[in-house]
C-alpha cells in the first residue's frame, strides 16, 4: 500500500478555484467508487475510494494532459483516465484487506479500535484558467488511514492549452528566482497574518522548525501566481490551506 500511496502523492494537479472559463477545452467528468471490507461480517471495517477527475476531450491537447495526470495520480500512462482511476482503486482497496486484515484479526475483540480499520481515500478534481493558455488542473485529496483525524491535501498542475505541456514555475521565472520569491513568500504572509517579524509569525504557527520554501503548488494568473501550501508545509494542522499571492514582478520572464 505505501508504494501505491507514494505514487499518488506525486502528484500536482487539480483546481476549483475562482475561475469559471473552460481555456477554450471540452472537459468529461470521469468517476470510480470502490469498496471492500475486511471480513465476512455485516459490521466488519471498509475501505472506500472515491476518484471524480475531469478528463480533457480536446484532441491531442486532451491526451496529453489526460496522461500526465494519469502518471501523476496512478503512475499509469498506458490506458485511459477511467481506466487509470479504476485500475488505482481496485489495488488500493485489494491491498488495504490484505494488509490490515491480519491486524484486524487481532483487534477485532476491542470495540473501541475497529473505526481505525474504516478507511477512506476521497479525490476531486476540477480545472480553472486565468491565464491566456493556460488551465489549471487542482485535484482534493482527502484520505482517512487510521488515527485522530484525516489528511487533507491539494495539488495543482498547470498546463499549455495549446500543446498540453505543463507549465513550471522555472518556465515562468528569470534563474536564480529561489531565494528572492522566498522573501516575497514571507512578506506577503507576514502582511496577511498582521506581523512584522519571523518571531511573530512563529508565534502565530507559521514557520515552527522549517524556513519558507516555493511550493510545488500554485495557480498561474495573467497579473499574479497564487501559491498553495497543504497542512503542515509552513504551518500548523489548524491553520489548514495557507494560500499567497505574489502579484507579477522583476522575477517573470514575460
Amino acid at each position: 500500500m505505501k508504494k501505491v500511496l507514494m505514487a499518488f502523492c506525486l502528484i500536482v494537479a487539480a483546481c476549483g478555484g475562482s475561475g469559471s472559463s473552460d481555456a477554450g477545452l471540452e472537459w468529461k467528468t470521469v468517476e470510480v467508487k470502490r469498496s471492500g471490507a475486511l471480513t465476512q461480517q455485516s459490521d466488519a471495517p471498509q475501505c472506500s475510494v472515491s476518484i471524480q477527475l475531469e478528463s480533457c476531450k480536446s484532441e491531442k491537447v486532451g491526451t496529453a494532459i489526460d496522461r500526465l495526470i494519469a502518471r501523476r495520480l496512478f503512475d499509469i500512462d498506458s490506458i485511459g483516465l477511467q481506466q487509470a482511476a479504476d485500475s488505482f482503486a481496485r489495488q488500493y482497496v485489494r491491498l488495504y484487506q490484505e494488509e490490515m486484515r491480519p491486524f484486524y484479526r487481532d483487534d477485532q475483540a476491542v470495540k473501541e479500535r475497529k473505526k481505525w480499520y474504516d478507511y477512506r481515500y476521497n479525490v476531486k478534481m476540477s480545472h480553472t484558467s486565468r491565464r491566456s493558455h493556460t488551465v489549471s488542473c487542482i485535484i482534493d485529496v482527502e484520505r482517512y488511514e487510521g488515527g485522530a483525524h484525516s489528511v487533507e491535501n491539494q495539488f495543482v498542475v498547470n498546463f499549455d492549452t495549446r500543446s498540453g505541456k505543463q507549465i513550471t514555475i522555472g518556465q515562468l521565472m528569470v534563474e536564480g528566482y529561489e531565494g528572492r520569491l522566498c522573501t516575497m513568500l514571507t512578506d506577503e504572509l507576514m502582511k496577511k497574518t498582521g506581523t512584522k517579524s519571523i518571531d511573530e509569525l512563529r508565534d502565530k504557527g507559521y514557520l515552527q522548525g522549517c524556513e519558507m520554501t516555493v511550493p510545488d503548488n500554485y495557480i498561474i494568473g495573467d497579473d499574479a501566481i497564487t501559491f498553495i501550501f497543504n497542512p503542515y508545509e509552513i504551518a500548523s494542522r489548524d491553520k489548514g490551506f495557507t494560500e499567497i499571492k505574489i502579484e507579477k514582478n522583476e522575477l517573470w520572464k514575460e
